[in-house]
């Protein structure tokens, strides 16, 4: 092939290309330098809004559980207090249970105390005083023969005397029987 370009002007396209050559790799330099900070900022902001959000909806998330918690230790609370009033609601009815003793005290016997114990049964101790031994017995053998107590036994009889008068303190356990509420 003939070249019938002279050789500077071949020498001076050769170097204005490769100038152009050069400013344009100076001129995608200088954009990487300034627009890569820029896209790395971009990107750092966007990754910062984004965690910015994700904390925000941990906190959110967080407030809420500790909500729920309060909620289910209050709820809780109101079951363990609903438990309780069930309980204390029990379809025992004590006046009649109170008129039985009554009946089958003796009249020369004072009751001074009445304890109830509430376990798997109900149990009573019954204190008091008497002029003689015979009504305490007869006491206990009254509230035997009724069907809504069981088990009823003197467990102490003590005799005091005070001048001219003789009285004895007893103690009469029993429980309350199944059938009776």
């Amino acid at each position: 092939m003939i070249n019938l370009l002279p050789p500077a002007i071949k020498q001076e396209r050769h170097t204005k290309s490769r100038i152009y050559g050069f400013i344009t790799f100076y001129i995608i330099g200088i954009g990487v330098m300034v627009l890569g900070p820029l896209a790395l900022m971009t990107y750092n902001f966007t990754l910062k809004s984004s965690l910015d959000n994700l904390a925000s909806q941990v906190q959110t998330l967080e407030k809420q559980k500790s909500d729920q918690n309060a909620l289910i230790s209050q709820a809780a609370f109101l079951e363990d207090r609903l438990k309780a009033a069930i309980s204390y609601q029990n379809p025992t009815h004590w006046d009649n249970i109170l008129d039985r003793i009554a009946a089958s005290t003796p009249t020369d016997t004072q009751i001074t105390d009445i304890k109830m114990t509430q376990t798997d049964k109900t149990t009573f101790s019954l204190t008091g005083n008497t002029t003689d031994r015979r009504s305490v017995v007869l006491f206990a053998d009254k509230l035997n023969e009724d069907k809504s107590f069981v088990g009823a036994t003197v467990d102490t009889i003590t005799d005091s005397t005070t001048g001219t008068s003789k009285t004895f303190q007893f103690t009469i356990s029993f429980s309350l029987a199944s059938s009776t509420k």
